[in-house]
């Protein structure tokens, strides 16, 4: 609403200082730069009030949830620590099976999945594990 009150003072101020000066005879009196420049403004202005709509911004990104009250700690820590304890079991496991053989076994496979049933798939609940942890910016 305050903003709404400056840019119609604005508009106010804007035109009174327009309409302020005599009229200009146009047959003998040229219209002067700073008379264009004057208009146009009051123009500008009256248009963006008419067209004014609340500005919306997405600088900030979509909260995930995260609990916020042990930031930083051990507790916070450790699901990322497993989260990397997890993926490195995995390349692991693949690395040993592609030396021994060509193509991947099932039970390979099964244990790959297994491990990483343990990894948020969603990535609000994926971003969240770092949100609780990490300092909010």
């Amino acid at each position: 609403m305050k903003t709404m009150m400056t840019h119609l003072t604005f508009i106010v101020v804007s035109y009174a200082l327009s309409i302020s000066r005599p009229p200009f005879d146009v047959a003998n009196s040229p219209i002067t730069r700073s008379d264009l420049i004057r208009k146009a403004i009051s123009l500008a202005t009256c248009i963006q009030l008419f067209d004014a709509r609340p500005a919306y911004s997405s600088n900030l990104p979509p909260g995930t949830g995260a609990d916020l009250t042990k930031t930083g700690t051990v507790e916070k820590l450790i699901p990322i620590v497993k989260l990397e304890d997890s993926l490195l079991k995995v390349r692991s496991l693949l690395n040993s099976e592609i030396e021994s053989s060509a193509t991947f076994s099932l039970s390979v496979l099964d244990r790959v999945s297994s491990i990483l049933n343990d990894i948020p798939t969603n990535e609000k609940a994926f971003k969240r594990l770092f949100d609780e942890y990490s300092d909010p910016v």
